[in-house]
C-alpha cells in the first residue's frame, strides 16, 4: 500500500486528493484509541474482509495470500466501536449484505455484492 502511495504522488491527476492523505500504517484499534481529542478524525471508512465462501470458486491468489497473512477478520464489532467513538461525523461500513454486525445505520447504499452503512 505505501509502495502505490509513493507511486500514485507522481501521477498529476492523483497529486491534488494525495494532497489531503495521510498513510499511517499500524493496527486500527490501537491507533485510533490513541488519538487525542484534537487529532480525531472526520470521517473513518471500514472495509472488513468478507468472510470466506462456501462456494467452489475460490477468490483471486492475492487475496488468498492477504487473507493467510492477515488471519481472520473477528474483531469488526470492536472495531466499529472504537471507529463510532473517535469520528467526529461519520463512520463507513462497508459490508457483504449477509453478514451485517446487527447495527442499525442513519443511511443506506446498497448493490447486488456490496453494501455501504452510514452511520
Amino acid at each position: 500500500l505505501s509502495d502505490a502511495f509513493e507511486r500514485a504522488k507522481d501521477s498529476e491527476d492523483l497529486r491534488e486528493s494525495l494532497a489531503r492523505l495521510t498513510l499511517i500504517l499500524g493496527d486500527s484499534k490501537t491507533l485510533l484509541s490513541g488519538l487525542s481529542e484534537v487529532d480525531r478524525l472526520e470521517v473513518i471508512y471500514l472495509d472488513p474482509m468478507y468472510p470466506v465462501s462456501k462456494k467452489s470458486a475460490q477468490p483471486k491468489k492475492e487475496m488468498q495470500i492477504l487473507r493467510k497473512l492477515l488471519g481472520p477478520d473477528d474483531n469488526l464489532a470492536e472495531l466499529f466501536e472504537i471507529a463510532k467513538a473517535t469520528a467526529t461525523k461519520k463512520v463507513l461500513l462497508k459490508n457483504n449484505p449477509r453478514t451485517l454486525i446487527g447495527l442499525k445505520p442513519k443511511h443506506i447504499l446498497e448493490s447486488k455484492s456490496v453494501r455501504f452503512d452510514v452511520f
